[in-house]
């Protein structure tokens, strides 16, 4: 079957996901300029609706403009079992990426664009799923990168240290327990 991928072609992007819908649920009205949010307080808050991410690994994609600097971003995925919530510092001009690991059972997302007061617009928002071998390659590659521990060993070696430390903290008790 010979099938022409574009724009108005989906079918090949299934694994992106974004929200149809920001409803404003708390602290944000609409600004005076074109496309642009108020955020009135320090917890405003969106419930998205629509395409829901998949379960499994996510990697988290947000573009947006502010009026200030420094400004992080947050995500709630609410199931029945728990509510893991998910920070990320927003930089200006840039999207913003963010390895995130959805549960199965997610139902509600909330996402507060801002921890302060000022006007924002969304640029850019989407989820695309991730196998799980990649997810967990970027993970070590990150570790590689910016513990000073695991820096310039091959990632094969990272792995089987973290292995090690976890075989050894399970042997031992005590030491996951000082560890939390």
């Amino acid at each position: 079957m010979n099938v022409t991928r574009s724009p108005n072609n989906t079918r090949w992007y299934l694994h992106h996901r974004s929200p149809q819908r920001f409803n404003p649920l708390q602290q944000l009205s609409f600004s005076e300029q074109e496309g642009k949010w108020r955020a009135e307080g320090t917890e405003p808050l969106f419930l998205l609706e629509g395409q829901l991410p998949l379960p499994g690994w996510n990697m988290l994609e947000v573009a947006s403009e502010q009026d200030v600097t420094g400004v992080v971003a947050s995500l709630t995925l609410e199931s029945v079992h728990r509510s893991v919530t998910v920070d990320l510092p927003l930089r200006v001009g840039k999207v913003t990426k963010r390895l995130v690991y959805v549960p199965f059972g997610v139902k509600r997302l909330t996402y507060s664009p801002m921890s302060v007061e000022g006007t924002f617009s969304l640029q850019h928002f989407r989820f695309v799923w991730l196998t799980p071998t990649f997810a967990h390659n970027r993970l070590l590659q990150r570790l590689a990168n910016m513990h000073e521990h695991y820096r310039d060993l091959p990632l094969p070696e990272v792995m089987q240290s973290l292995k090690q430390q976890a075989a050894s903290s399970q042997a031992r008790p005590e030491v996951a327990a000082d560890c939390a």
